[in-house]
C-alpha cells in the first residue's frame, strides 16, 4: 500500500481523491491547504486529518508520496 498525502484542497483536489480511491494500491492520508478553511471542509469530507502546516503534515504522516 502507498500512501499518499494531498497538498492543496481546491477544486482539482476531488480528481486526486477519485484517482486515488480508484487504485487498490494506494491510500490517502492527510491533507493541507494554506486555506484552512478548505483543509478542514476536505477533511471532513474524505474522513482523514487535515494539516496547517506543510511541515507538520510531511514530517507527522511519513507519507510515501506527496500529491501537489
Amino acid at each position: 500500500m502507498i500512501t499518499i498525502s494531498l497538498v492543496g484542497c481546491g477544486r482539482i483536489s476531488d480528481r486526486h481523491v477519485s484517482a486515488i480511491n480508484n487504485s487498490p494500491n494506494l491510500k490517502l492520508i492527510s491533507a493541507y491547504d494554506i486555506d484552512s478553511k478548505k483543509a478542514s471542509l476536505f477533511s471532513e469530507k474524505y474522513s482523514i486529518p487535515a494539516y496547517d502546516s506543510l511541515e507538520d503534515m510531511v514530517n507527522n504522516d511519513k507519507a510515501d508520496v506527496v500529491a501537489i
